[in-house]
């Protein structure tokens, strides 16, 4: 005799669990309630553009796995954007998935979407004999126990999650599958090593490579690719910025990977989501969370979290965006005074405590180590001349003046004149380092001679 589900209403009306629908309602089940409720087949403006940007990356990536080609010609990719544009092939309705009917797109925007495939497919090229799929939708099972207290001998409730990636690559190998996740906004994240200062609080720089939203996408079709494809150890998702795809500047790609001795955690993670999303729907019970999804939320004036309190979730509108933007430009200006006002102090009677309820923190001079990372080309020169890489990256120390814990920094400095000599130091190998470089470029120049 099978046991009796739990939330038997949730299993009636999601057979099925899609990555989206758990992903709105992992950052904030009130909005994931709303969702449900009222966003039936509409989308905003930078959605839509994404919807047909994406629609063109699948229908002409198909195009080149058939040709046998490594890349998209532009004009191929422009053609193919014209015929989506047109959606004669997309349904006007489909049971409340946006993603799946027609994505109204303004002139306007069309530009956009335009200049996204032109640049995704000059900064693209492939493995053909690598892919997986193009849009393939994957599917696993996440159980989770009938009983409250989580005794498996009570039964488990078998409920099935499914995603549709972009595409999915698999390596020669054979263990190693990379997923390619388009982008279309501006949003670019550090790259892996970069400042920690450029990262989200407490944030580790080697454990947030990718965006925000990604990190549920890394996690979810790891967990449906391993179900997949058995053989499959290692599941990479690459974020591609296709505005950054031609850019010298910036380097378009993100990505982090999951290894299959994590799918049990996986699996732990999404049964206690899964649960957790059955059992709301069942109690009717939403609880709201903050975050930065509250720019994008779909009743936000009737969230009952105070904007003051949302903070990264409190601007919500172009107007607050501005509101917030002039504050900041002002409060950034009274920094700059009061930082110069304080400075003399420190440096004739050391640094000054503050007040801070997580750690005992001072406010004054402080070396830090700063280490420059060569470039690609760099790196590529060396490389070529018999020079080992690691020598191309220097490190040199710098004197900021800000907040620090005394105890996290063992080298502090408390007097003026040798934290100017430390800084008339440090600036004489950033000059020596300058140097160094112009050599390197003109060495690259002449074709790596001396």
């Amino acid at each position: 005799m099978q046991p009796a589900v739990p939330y038997p209403r949730a299993l009636a009306a999601f057979p099925r669990l899609r990555q989206s629908t758990l992903a709105v309602f992992d950052a904030c089940p009130l909005n994931a309630s709303w969702v449900m409720e009222h966003e039936q087949d509409w989308s905003s403006f930078p959605a839509a553009a994404g919807q047909i940007v994406h629609r063109t990356c699948a229908r002409s990536l198909r195009k080149m796995i058939a040709n046998r080609e490594r890349q998209v010609p532009v004009e191929v990719a422009l053609q193919e954007f014209e015929h989506v544009l047109r959606q004669s092939e997309v349904p006007m309705l489909s049971e409340g998935r946006a993603e799946d009917s027609v994505a109204p797109l303004p002139l306007r925007w069309i530009a956009e979407a335009r200049t996204c495939v032109i640049t995704w497919a000059l900064g693209s090229e492939w493995d053909i004999e690598n892919f997986a799929g193009v849009e393939r939708r994957l599917e696993a099972v996440v159980p989770y126990p009938v009983a409250p207290d989580g005794d498996p001998a009570a039964g488990m409730v078998e409920r099935t999650v499914t995603g549709r990636p972009d595409c999915i690559l698999i390596e020669r190998n054979g263990w190693h599958a990379i997923v390619p996740d388009f982008k279309t906004g501006w949003a670019l994240p550090p790259e892996r090593g970069q400042d920690p200062d450029a990262l989200a609080d407490g944030a580790d720089p080697e454990d947030e490579p990718i965006s925000e939203e990604g990190y549920f996408q890394q996690r979810f079709y790891a967990l449906v690719i391993f179900a997949t494809f058995p053989g499959i150890q290692r599941v990479t998702l690459r974020e591609v910025y296709v505005r950054y795809m031609t850019s010298t500047s910036q380097k378009p790609t993100r990505e982090a990977s999951i290894h299959r001795s994590k799918l049990p955690e996986l699996m732990a993670e999404f049964s206690q989501l899964v649960e957790r999303f059955d059992r709301s729907f069942e109690e009717g019970v939403w609880k709201p969370s903050p975050g930065s999804h509250c720019w994008n939320c779909v009743q936000g004036e009737k969230c009952p979290i105070l904007p003051s309190a949302r903070r990264e979730g409190r601007v919500t509108s172009q107007e607050e965006a501005l509101q917030v933007a002039e504050f900041l430009g002002v409060t950034e200006a009274l920094t700059r005074r009061f930082r110069e006002a304080l400075r003399p102090w420190t440096d004739k009677h050391g640094p000054v405590p503050i007040k801070d309820a997580k750690r005992p923190r001072v406010y004054g001079p402080v070396i830090r180590s700063v280490t420059s990372r060569p470039s690609a080309d760099e790196v590529r020169w060396a490389m070529e001349n018999g020079i080992d890489p690691a020598s191309l990256y220097r490190t040199r120390e710098v004197t900021k003046f800000e907040a620090y814990n005394e105890r996290d920094v063992p080298r502090m400095v408390h007097d003026a004149a040798v934290a100017e000599a430390m800084l008339a130091a440090a600036q004489k190998r950033s000059a020596a380092a300058r140097k160094g470089a112009k050599t390197r470029a003109a060495r690259r120049k002449n074709g790596g001679g001396s």
